[in-house]
């Protein structure tokens, strides 16, 4: 028998004190993390099971050390009365033991001589971020003939869950489903965790035209409306409540429904006041920028929804350099679409770039400063029609571009197609591919059946492809100039096959989102520059303004660079390699202190080559007893969203190096870094890799030491292809050292 309502609560906290004071004994499930282990969420459930609660334990494979281990948490579970284990992947990177997936330890679960009495599954409506939907199905086609019921993930859209639910008993799949909802919880929080486990599309469902700030205001709400679409439903068995420790407040309001009540406004008093809003609120309660992102438990910058691999990730990279490759940009950047007579002038008064010549079927990599001439972020942004324009990239510039449009003197309007991590809706507005490689015109030739238009670096044009209209940008990422290709959503997979169709003789491989980020390293451009936001008197209605559960208020700073001050991470257009976008040809936000900053910087960007015997040392300490290097991971290295490792010379600090990962093309380890003026190419300088102190609190560091790897300073672009290939001007000719 499956209990119809179950209370999630976390293995820390207040959880356990609340379940203590309970009038009533329930179903509770406790939830286990990198950071705290199997171990502690056993001890927890055990206590709890003391009280007289029925418990579900959470058995996250990747987090069980061995057969050994599994023994150990079953035998607890039967001798402590836990009658009920969710069995989960997990979040442990890498797996603590032999277990990378829960469909590896199903099995063992299911035939062992101490198996609970009920055993549950995860299902998720809205899909995973890292795990294509065709998986997700793959999986849960193995799981259920093992299991007793599904429990979906978090969920705000009822209508996602019931299409998901006739969608699996189509084929054959017909365990009961506990339908996972939030509890009564603080909004912040609320969002804060969602976003941090995968949730998204249903994100969006709440969502309205103002952005993340309206979710704030209608998150109180959304349990009452879920429960009211859903309860009706005979295919739900019945509900999981996220809690998120708020057991009390979502007890009390369960009974309230199930009495008939009809609050609607449930959150206290206490948490409406007390639950910060904004990034200035979570500034003012952690008490330093610095603080509240070294200790975000977010982790790198997320790449969705797409393959992990299509072949394997070395051939994807030689692919880009030596053939063709595919690229699928889909879903990891936000799209904002400005439209308005205003819309030129407001991106001319925030941008450093000149404007004087930017006309429809143009483009340009905008970048905007903060007053202090520190860069905020940097997108594409695309003139796609008289009036109309749209910002490509991670959000920092969009948000900037959003606030002074909504409480400035514009005439505009803005649609905001957010990224799928945050919202993954299934269905962006449009599709983004590129085509890259040297093979790519003879590629996209095939695939339109007639000779392409010529198109200027960075002008578009529209070709056809499968039938479709489909706008192609002159650009290039991975070293050597390509296609930008996007159009509507709907043709996105009839476009994506005849390009894969066309590209087959001419070597041409999809890349996948293992090493998408990687081709960067070879090409030069620093995807993840700190947001120069979080200081000044004159920013702080934009602070007060930026949501709490934004990317600037969530993203993670991680690396052996350690200041107090947050502004020592602050990049210039100098550091960037952006002075040559910077034209005092009009008046603009920064533009003052960049005027200061004028002639060559004292820093500049490099690309740094890792010296490969001392990465081989790092890696050789796992399999050494003691604390070992901080993983490295390949072909991606970031373990943050803000990298900062430092560079040493003499002992001496000389620069930060950032976004790091592996070339399989220069058989290299390779990071793009800032260094001092005066350090010249060649000179050997020393990285240390890991965080002090043995690592932060983030779920993604492991315990380790620091160790020191040597690296060369060396030209950026690091790509020879990609420094004399691209068109006469452009800041990859000109930031060559």
């Amino acid at each position: 028998m499956i209990d119809p309502v179950h209370f999630e609560i976390l293995p820390f906290g207040k959880g356990e004190a609340e379940a203590a004071e309970l009038p009533e004994r329930v179903r509770l499930t406790v939830t286990c993390s990198p950071k705290h282990g199997l171990d502690e969420s056993i001890g927890t459930a055990t206590r709890l099971r003391a009280l007289g609660h029925s418990v579900t334990l959470h058995l996250a494979a990747r987090m069980v050390r061995g057969p050994d281990h599994l023994d150990e948490l079953l035998a607890r579970m039967k001798e402590n009365g836990i009658d009920d284990a969710f069995v989960i992947g997990g979040d442990a990177t890498p797996p603590h033991g032999p277990y990378a997936s829960s469909v590896e330890l199903l099995p063992i679960i299911h035939d062992h001589p101490r198996r609970p009495v009920t055993v549950g599954i995860g299902g998720y409506p809205e899909g995973h971020p890292l795990i294509d939907d065709a998986a997700l199905a793959e999986a849960l086609a193995q799981k259920a003939p093992l299991a007793d019921y599904v429990t979906t993930q978090l969920c705000f859209d009822p209508g996602a869950v019931l299409r998901w639910i006739e969608g699996i008993r189509a084929t054959g799949i017909d365990l009961p489903v506990l339908a996972g909802v939030p509890g009564i919880v603080d909004p912040t929080k609320l969002l804060e965790i969602s976003m941090r486990v995968g949730v998204g599309p249903s994100l969006s469902f709440l969502r309205k035209q103002r952005g993340l700030r309206n979710l704030l205001r209608l998150s109180g709400r959304s349990a009452d409306r879920l429960y009211d679409a859903l309860s009706s439903s005979e295919e739900i068995a019945g509900f999981h409540f996220y809690t998120f420790n708020r057991l009390r407040d979502t007890w009390e309001w369960h009974q309230s429904k199930r009495a008939g009540s009809h609050r609607l406004s449930v959150p206290t008093k206490e948490v409406t006041e007390m639950a910060p809003t904004s990034l200035e609120d979570k500034l003012q309660a952690a008490g330093s920028a610095v603080e509240l992102a070294r200790n975000s438990q977010i982790g790198p910058y997320v790449y969705p929804a797409v393959a992990a691999e299509f072949t394997n990730w070395r051939d994807e990279q030689i692919a880009w350099r030596e053939t063709a490759a595919l690229f699928d940009q889909s879903h990891h950047m936000t799209d904002l679409y400005i439209e308005g007579p205003d819309a030129i002038r407001l991106l001319s008064d925030l941008g450093v770039n000149s404007f004087e010549n930017f006309a429809v079927n143009k483009a340009k990599q905008f970048v905007c400063c903060n007053p202090d001439g520190y860069v905020i972020g940097d997108a594409i942004l695309f003139y796609l029609g008289e009036n109309r324009l749209s910002l490509v990239g991670r959000p920092s510039a969009h948000n900037w571009v959003q606030y002074h449009g909504e409480t400035g003197d514009y005439d505009i309007t803005f649609d905001r197609d957010e990224r799928t991590a945050v919202n993954p809706t299934g269905k962006r507005k449009l599709y983004r591919f590129q085509v890259q490689g040297p093979n790519a015109m003879q590629v996209l030739e095939k695939a339109v059946g007639a000779p392409l238009p010529e198109i200027k670096f960075f002008n578009m044009d529209e070709i056809t492809i499968a039938g479709h209209t489909v706008r192609a940008l002159h650009h290039g990422m991975s070293g050597v100039p390509g296609r930008e290709l996007f159009g509507p959503w709907e043709d996105a997979e009839d476009v994506r096959a005849a390009i894969v169709e066309a590209g087959e003789e001419f070597g041409l491989k999809q890349v996948g989102s293992r090493v998408y980020a990687t081709n960067t390293l070879e090409s030069g451009w620093i995807p993840c520059p700190l947001p120069a936001v979080f200081t000044g008197d004159d920013m702080k209605a934009y602070r007060e303004w930026l949501p709490a559960n934004g990317y600037e208020a969530t993203g993670s700073l991680g690396g052996s660079f350690y200041a107090d001050d947050i502004s020592d991470y602050y990049l210039t257009p100098h550091d960037l390699g952006y002075w040559g976008f910077v034209k005092f040809d009009h008046d603009f936000v920064g533009r003052e202190a960049l005027e200061a900053m004028d002639g060559e910087g004292p820093r500049r960007k490099v690309t740094l080559a890792w010296n490969g015997e001392d990465v081989a040392a790092a890696l050789q300490t796992l399999f050494e007893k003691g604390d070992p290097a901080k993983y490295i991971d390949l072909p991606l290295s970031n373990y943050s969203t803000w990298p900062n490792d430092k560079l040493l010379l003499d002992g001496e600090q000389v620069g930060v190096s950032t976004f790091s990962g592996y070339s399989y093309n220069e058989r290299s380890m390779l990071s793009l870094g800032v260094v001092n003026s005066d350090v010249e190419v060649g000179t050997e300088v020393v990285l240390v890799w890991g965080e002090e102190a043995g690592g932060s609190a983030k779920p993604v560091v492991e315990r380790h030491r620091q160790v020191e790897i040597r690296a060369t300073v060396s030209p950026v672009p690091y790509s020879e292809v990609a420094r004399t290939s691209y068109a006469e001007g452009s800041w990859r000719q000109k930031a060559t050292v």
